[in-house]
């Protein structure tokens, strides 16, 4: 699987890998002493841990926000993460947001920088912004 590449770029390909990534982490992960184990948030986690900037963190509030909770596939909503990620809208806001920040920061004699990816970005605005309205 590729290490370089964003979800906003993401191939057909790439996506399957992303999913063999995935399932190959989760399967790894399952609690064998459980008849049914469908745990899937610590390998989210874990996945999106390891390519920051293809694989999304994929939460119940954010995706309850997102209107994904009844889908309960992460195929969809990598790919509403990947449409939202090649969005002008939510990219301007993204960076307005992090001048916002570095705006504060220097006021403060300090200075930011994000030492992450503009996914983690996305992912932390989502999960924000569904806290807040929640």
């Amino acid at each position: 699987m590729p290490t370089d590449v964003h979800l906003a770029d993401a191939t057909a390909g790439t996506l399957s890998a992303m999913a063999t990534f995935y399932e190959a982490t989760r399967s790894a992960m399952r609690d064998p002493r459980t008849k049914i184990s469908n745990a899937w948030v610590a390998p989210t986690k874990l996945t999106a841990r390891k390519r920051p900037n293809l694989i999304p963190v994929r939460d119940n509030l954010v995706r309850r926000h997102l209107g994904l909770e009844k889908a309960r596939d992460y195929r969809i909503d990598w790919q509403v993460m990947r449409h939202l990620a090649n969005d002008e809208g939510v990219n301007d806001q993204l960076r307005i947001a992090v001048a916002a920040a570095r705006d504060a920061s220097a006021s403060r004699g300090q200075q930011f920088e994000p030492d992450t990816s503009s996914l983690r970005l996305l992912d932390v605005a989502l999960w924000e912004r569904a806290r807040v309205e929640s």
